[in-house]
């Protein structure tokens, strides 16, 4: 038996630069209120973390110095910051410097009721002082009468229980709130740099250049101990913690420190302990660290290190059975290890298996074959069998008879023994070999797992002397089994865990949590938490609600688990290919909060909202809160009720949901922390409406006036007999034609015919995009993709997501947009701009051009691949002139449309009109016939349209070319401008103004007269 405390470590840690930290150098940590971590850093500021990010502070936002050297909090939430310049306050989010004139702060300040004491650099031939501060001022008051030649920093304070405040430098001062009294040394002890009252001993600890020494009932006395302490508190427990230079963590006992655990980098004067008794350390140069010495215990084994521990058991009685190799360690209370002495014939062969039975024996099984029995304290070997001889015990479980059973590796055999240790062989001709697991049923037979893939593989089921296979499991690799409480059979494989409930068979793998596929084992603890370990990836627990991981930080072998018990006082303890882990499971609920909702735009969270339908996706994002781990330990689950009652797994911070319909939702949300507390149910309700446009468009294509093309000509008819042949498809369809001839309209009639009619529409303008913007628009942003992304944004596709999206102008677009549409075409996926998350889509493409395609990619300015990725269904609208027959109807049509519009009765068309239109060319095809209809209509003051209503050019006017009265389209469009400009005085703006009767923007107007060269009329 061992004398000494069985050696342990807790579990670190570390936080850096990309965790948001702005300095390695951490100086002074203070807990504020609210749980919150403060960490002043030698010249970067300070930075605070509520469990989940930090936020900084520097002269930028106000705070006097760069250096923040002691921080402490009062009771109202206000931090006190202290820094090489100053001493600032922090309160309801905003600082404010206070008057004082008093020099750099230092190391040293205490605590006492509403005010904050803070220790103050030397002066040269001053004496020593410290500044006392409340919320609002600083008062400066000196330790001595005596001037100090050299002058002397206060480096160390400390509140003692009786109300006085300790302070250290090159002296040692009392001070009972109205007199400093100075205190006798031995000797020179060189700079204080560490003083802690403990409250549990009234005795004040001190670590000094000349070594560590204490003050019990006002005297002085050296101790024995580290050198290079620079850091010391007291926790709530009760238990004195120091931090020193040479990276140790060190733990009082008695009138000395103990080295607790190493960390391998110098730590530094910052040490405060969190509510959940968390030692939160600071380091010089390597960021800030925090060590949980409760919640995870590593035990070191009796040789001196940690070991490979085989297989562990918790016996009725408390003691923790531990394999490690060939020895057999129990530890009594996890305190005083014993390891076993054994027979030298059997001490050779290492130990593959421990069970305590329902009597509380401990079988052993060893890898030679052989099985022991301990039985108030006595050793025996249980009966043997030629043909295990030589193989390995791979598993012990005991069935509902009191009867053992055992498996071999690399054999065909497994058997049981009796209470007695009598060992029975189980024969199955033509049976399962290479049994891996056994499991016993509630029903009496045995489940026997299967490792090897073949005829014989999954799982199988033992009883009466025959076996058959249990549904769901052919082809299955069973590593562990375990039928739980509830008679579900789980299985543990190297795909995931096996759930086979009445025959109904599913695996879960890492997609749904768990942390590694490869399982070793399967237990379940006494509040029905299926525990399972895994192969480098720690153990998950499961609930049936969620699954979470226990998970050594930093170490490989620590996560390799083989085995897993409880403790009679419900810790869980592992054993891993590192040794054996002790995990001790806290009540903290976490919190959530919800951040922002995005669909359409971004919302705030809150009940009521109103979305449209044609979002397309609705993104909820979020965080949650812990005060007993880190914020990435947690896992979330929600529902959106309305959608699906059942609760969806993620770690994740956002949930995202697409195509949703309209109708009220109720979404809900919680945290999960790893001792599987919940949060508690945190939800909003909101509507998803029908988007008014899309009604308004419904109508408009349904409206036989604006939802068709108008004329009968052949040239037309073919043009809707290929509308009709594609509009049902999901084909990309890429709609060719001169500027003016209705592709907008084409685009829209193949959306109304396919079964995407009710959902959104999308039209987008390459050609219109700023080159600099093309794929943001196109694809959306995450906050923070670059300048000016201050949230984030969804693109054209994820809006019309469920429906089809518009690409008009398409040859216009950017070489390096058209590569990345080139891969949305292919993988129907997309990612957003400084997005890492890939997005799949359901969106049809549409896209159009009045560029000749084929000719830009033989002259390489367009990418050969991306036109025949979009040329699937080509339909070219013919122009107008190529089509005349049709012009006197639409001429009718807009007449009518206009005359609605202006509520005047429809004017005839006179001969010498209509023989104009016919002959004229229309370079700007349907538009150009609607828009000089249109001016028609409002000059025809008589009720019937001349030749001189229409305002076109005639054949003396145009110049002249291979179209006869053809001209270039910008030459036809000044001297149309013009003509409206006349007719309006000059007039832009207004109901009566050019841009009204143009169909356009004032602003677009004035950029088109001033690109033209329009000529306006004087006034």
């Amino acid at each position: 038996m061992l004398d000494s405390v069985w050696p342990r470590q807790g579990i670190w840690q570390s936080f850096g630069l990309a965790h948001g930290l702005p300095d390695m150098k951490v100086e002074g940590l203070c807990i504020d209120s609210r749980g919150v971590v403060w960490a002043g850093t030698h010249d970067k500021g300070v930075a605070f973390y509520d469990g989940s990010s930090f936020a900084c502070l520097s002269r930028q936002e106000g705070l006097p110095g760069h250096g923040v050297y002691a921080i402490r909090s009062l009771g109202n939430g206000t931090v006190l910051l202290a820094t090489d310049d100053g001493i600032a306050r922090y309160a309801n989010g905003g600082l404010e410097c206070l008057d004082g004139d008093h020099g750099p702060v230092l190391w040293g300040c205490a605590t006492h009721g509403d005010r904050i004491y803070f220790g103050l650099d030397r002066l040269s031939g001053e004496p020593p002082r410290i500044a006392i501060c409340d919320e609002n001022s600083v008062n400066v008051v000196e330790l001595d009468d005596q001037p100090d030649a050299r002058g002397m920093s206060v480096t160390a304070m400390t509140l003692a229980g009786d109300g006085n405040i300790w302070c250290g430098g090159t002296h040692l001062y009392s001070y009972d709130g109205k007199e400093f009294d100075r205190k006798d040394t031995p000797g020179d002890l060189g700079q204080i740099r560490v003083l802690c009252a403990r409250e549990t001993s009234s005795e004040i600890w001190g670590a000094a250049d000349s070594g560590l020494f204490r003050i019990r009932d006002g005297e002085f006395e050296p101790l024995q101990g580290p050198e290079t302490i620079q850091g010391m508190v007291e926790s709530n427990a009760g238990d004195l913690w120091a931090t020193g230079h040479d990276g140790n963590l060190y733990r009082a006992r008695g009138s000395s420190l103990v080295t607790e655990s190493n960390i391998g980098v110098p730590l530094w004067r910052g040490v405060v302990v969190d509510p959940e008794g968390r030692i939160w350390v600071g380091s010089y140069g390597y960021g800030l660290f925090c060590y949980d010495p409760t919640r995870m215990m590593i035990p070191v084994t009796a040789r001196g290190g940690a070991g490979i521990a085989s297989a562990a058991a918790v016996g009725s009685d408390g003691d923790l059975w531990i394999g490690s190799g060939s020895e057999l360690i129990r530890s009594q209370n996890d305190l005083a290890p014993e390891v076993l002495t054994w027979p030298a014939e059997i001490s050779s062969h290492a130990i593959t298996a421990l069970l305590v039975d329902s009597d509380g024996t401990l079988w052993i099984g060893k890898r030679n074959g052989t099985v022991f029995r301990i039985e108030r304290s006595d050793i025996t070997q249980c009966q043997t069998h030629d043909s295990i001889e030589g193989y390995g015990i791979r598993d012990l479980a005991q069935d509902n008879l009191g009867n053992v059973w055992f498996c071999l590796g690399y054999s065909d055999g497994f058997g049981y023994f009796d209470r007695s240790g009598t060992i029975s062989m189980v024969s199955v001709p033509g049976g399962p070999s290479r049994v891996a697991c056994v499991a016993p049923s509630s029903t009496g037979s045995i489940y026997l797992g299967v490792q090897r893939f073949g005829e014989w593989d999954g799982v199988w089921e033992y009883v009466d002397g025959e076996v058959h296979r249990v549904a769901g499991t052919q082809g299955v690799s069973a590593n562990a089994m375990l039928e739980d409480e509830q008679g579900i059979l789980w299985v543990g494989t190297s795909e995931g865990v096996l759930r086979l409930d009445n025959e109904f068979a599913v695996t879960y793998n890492m997609s749904d949590g768990l942390p590694s596929d490869l399982v070793t084992c399967l237990f379940e603890d006494s509040r029905g938490v299926l525990w399972i370990g895994t192969e480098g990836g720690g153990a998950a627990c499961y609930d049936g609600g969620v699954f979470q991981t226990v998970r050594v930080p930093s170490n490989p072998a620590l996560n390799s688990v083989v085995s897993v018990s409880q403790a009679v006082d419900d810790e869980i303890w592992f054993a891993t290919n590192g040794g054996v882990v002790r995990y001790r499971q806290k009540r903290v609920l976490p919190t959530v909060e919800m951040l922002q909702v995005s669909a359409d735009r971004d919302h705030l969270p809150r009940d009521g909202l109103q979305l449209p339908d044609t979002a397309g996706r609705v993104s909820i994002s979020f965080r949650g809160l812990s005060r007993s781990v880190v914020s990435s330990d947690l896992v979330y689950r929600h529902r959106l009720v309305g959608l699906s009652d059942e609760w969806t797994q993620t770690r994740e911070l956002e949930a995202e949901f697409v195509k949703l319909r309209p109708r009220n939702y109720r979404f809900e949300l919680q945290a999960v922390d790893p001792d599987l507390n919940y949060s508690e149910v945190l939800a909003i309700d909101f509507d998803v409406t029908e988007d008014p446009r899309i009604g308004a468009l419904t109508a408009a294509l349904s409206d036989a006036r604006h939802g068709e093309f108008i004329g009968e000509s052949e040239a037309l008819e073919e043009v809707r007999r290929q509308v009709r042949e594609v509009g049902w498809t999901d084909l990309t369809v890429l709609i060719l034609g001169e500027t003016g001839t209705g592709k907008g309209l084409a685009a829209r009639l193949v959306h109304e015919l396919s079964e995407r009619r009710n959902g959104p529409f999308i039209h987008v303008n390459c050609g219109a995009l700023p080159s600099g913007l093309v794929d943001s628009e196109l694809f959306g942003h995450d906050k923070g993709a670059f300048t000016g992304a201050i949230s984030k944004k969804l693109g054209k596709f994820e809006l019309a997501e469920g429906g089809s999206i518009f690409l008009d102008e398409i040859g216009d677009l950017p070489e390096e947009s058209q590569t990345r549409l080139l891969r949305v075409l292919q993988d129907r996926c997309i990612e957003r701009v400084g997005g890492a998350t890939t997005i799949p889509i359901d969106v049809r493409v549409i896209a159009a051009t009045n560029r000749d395609l084929t000719e830009a990619v033989r002259k390489a300015e367009y990418r050969a691949d991306l036109f025949y990725r979009l040329n699937v269904f080509p339909i070219t609208i013919p122009p107008l002139r190529a089509r005349v027959e049709d012009i006197s109807q639409l001429s009718n049509h807009f007449a009518d449309t206009f005359s609605d519009h202006l509520n005047v009765p429809m004017p005839i068309m006179s001969e010498s009109a209509q023989r104009a239109l016919m002959e004229y060319g229309w370079p700007g095809n349907v538009r150009e016939l609607e828009h000089t209809i249109q001016r028609a209509v409002l000059l025809a003051r008589g009720g019937v349209i001349g030749r001189e209503h229409l305002g076109m050019v005639s054949s003396d006017e145009a110049p002249q070319g291979d179209q006869g009265m053809i001209i270039p389209l910008s030459a036809y469009e000044k001297q149309y401008i013009e003509r409206v400009l006349r007719i309006t005085d000059g007039v832009i703006h207004g109901a009566k103004g050019a841009a009204k009767l143009l169909g356009m923007k004032p602003t677009t107007l004035r950029s088109r007269i001033e690109k033209l060269g329009v000529k306006r009329p004087l006034r």
